[in-house]
């Protein structure tokens, strides 16, 4: 004999940064969709160098995707983002990028990682406050 149980769930929108940290385990990562802009194309283009194998923007999206999913920390993601850099920049001397792009790759890599350590906190937690509701 198959017995079920009927749960009701109602989903609470926070709006605050104190509501979302006050939700504790009752988060649940609601089905929206997940859009992305990549390096964020006003300031910090896909690809700094211009190389053929110097393209940062997987690894923006993968961050956008990243600060958007509820369990993961601000740290995690970042450290994701440098570790994803770091390898654009390694396969770029593997595949024989030139020096100067080479450098360039690297030299942006720092960069993009110092600015989303340094002025990643309000978007991180803006994107967990659109993207998460408290599950009850």
């Amino acid at each position: 004999m198959n017995k079920s149980k009927q749960v009701n769930i109602t989903y609470e929108e926070i709006s605050t940064w104190s509501e979302y940290l006050a939700c504790g385990d009752l988060m649940q990562y609601p089905d929206k969709a997940k859009v992305t802009d990549g390096c964020s194309p006003w300031f910090t283009p896909d690809n700094p160098c211009g190389g053929e194998y110097t393209d940062f923007n997987s690894c923006c999206v993968q961050h956008d995707y990243c600060y958007r999913t509820w369990g993961i920390s601000r740290s995690t993601c970042d450290g994701n983002f440098d570790s994803c850099l770091t390898n654009v920049c390694v396969q770029a001397v593997e595949m024989g990028e030139g020096t100067v792009e080479v450098a360039c790759c690297i030299s942006s890599a720092t960069t993009y990682y110092v600015m989303v350590i340094t002025f990643g906190s309000e978007p991180y937690e803006n994107a967990q406050l659109e993207y998460c509701v408290c599950c009850q």
